[in-house]
């Protein structure tokens, strides 16, 4: 009788193991990339932009025309006081360049670099949008996917500093001891 019931568990360990082998091997859901990808990002995560802010009230910033339209959309936000300082020999314009009280308000960190302030401020929350598609690779080892991730909560800085909320990524799954992972 003990032969049978160990047998009996026997039999049902491997069929268990048999059953979830083949679960876990071909079966790939959006919903099982999903969560992979929610484990391995940590969706949301703050999306962050810098700006360079005048050291002192009488010392200006060369801001190039390359960032000047964002500066002029801070400056329509009430998110800065910018000011013309002057003009260098070569033409370039240098700006008294001051945060407002709002802009204050979603500053994350002040740090000095090549003896420039730049502030670090919040943009919003990068968050996951949805697959775009799964495809198993030539080879059959994996499976490649795409998705997109765009960001929300936009802050009055996010709508001057990002050109576009939404993004596309590239990832690729293996199977790993019967689970799937992100390579």
């Amino acid at each position: 009788m003990r032969e049978k019931v160990v047998y009996f568990y026997g039999y049902l360990l491997i069929a268990i193991l048999v059953f979830i082998s083949i679960g876990c091997s071909e079966n790939l859901t959006n919903d099982k990339v999903k969560k992979l990808i929610l484990t391995a990002t940590q969706y949301p995560v703050k999306k962050i932009g810098s700006v360079e802010i005048s050291q002192s009230p009488d010392q200006g910033i060369l801001i190039t025309k390359d960032n000047m339209s964002n500066y002029i959309k801070m400056l329509a936000n009430k998110l800065i006081l910018m000011n013309i300082h002057g003009i260098g020999s070569n033409g370039s314009e240098y700006y008294v360049v001051n945060l407002t009280e709002e802009g204050r308000k979603y500053v994350l960190q002040e740090r000095t670099e090549n003896n420039k302030i730049i502030i670090d401020v919040l943009l919003g929350d990068l968050i996951f949008d949805k697959i775009i598609n799964i495809r198993k690779d030539d080879n059959g080892t994996g499976y490649s996917v795409k998705y997109s991730e765009e960001i929300g909560r936009i802050t009055p800085f996010g709508v001057c500093l990002i050109d576009k909320t939404k993004n596309e990524k590239n990832i690729r799954l293996i199977l790993h001891y019967g689970k799937w992972k992100i390579e």
